[in-house]
């Protein structure tokens, strides 16, 4: 993703996102292969992190969202304070505090948003580790079977 505008720096964003669905997908994909002898924990650590992963998609989406209104009303005060005169008359002043006041409510709207994405982040952290724990008590338990 990419933002940019003609008064500041262009910024490229790369969202978590797209590297956690690509660790997702490699772990859907190396378990399905396994031969079908994975064991219901290890089943259900996968359906958890999966249904972990869209929960932390969504609010993150939400908080991007937020982000990028908040940018728009910024920009939107900024450009009003340029027009404005050294001297604004007072509906020149009451709408200057206006939009201080949505651009103000905006960022904070994006940091509670972005604060609910990190949240399920860290149930996504919890996830990786069960999942490879209950990885690991499969193959071992596997592993005493076959040997």
């Amino acid at each position: 993703m990419r933002i940019s505008n003609p008064n500041f720096k262009t910024v490229n964003i790369k969202p978590v996102s797209k590297q956690l669905l690509k660790i997702k997908l490699s772990l859907v994909i190396n378990t399905r292969s396994s031969g079908g002898f994975m064991s219901e924990k290890l089943s259900r650590e996968i359906r958890k992190l999966e249904v972990r992963l869209n929960e932390f998609l969504e609010h993150e989406k939400e908080g991007v969202e937020a982000l990028k209104e908040c940018i728009e009303k910024f920009l939107k005060l900024s450009g009003f304070i340029e027009k404005v005169e050294a001297k604004p008359s007072s509906e020149q002043l009451k709408e200057l505090l206006k939009l201080r006041f949505e651009a103000i409510k905006s960022f904070n709207n994006a940091l509670e948003k972005m604060s609910k994405a990190e949240h399920e982040k860290s149930h996504l952290l919890e996830s990786y580790g069960a999942l490879i724990l209950a990885l690991e008590e499969h193959y071992q338990q596997y592993l005493k079977e076959k040997l």
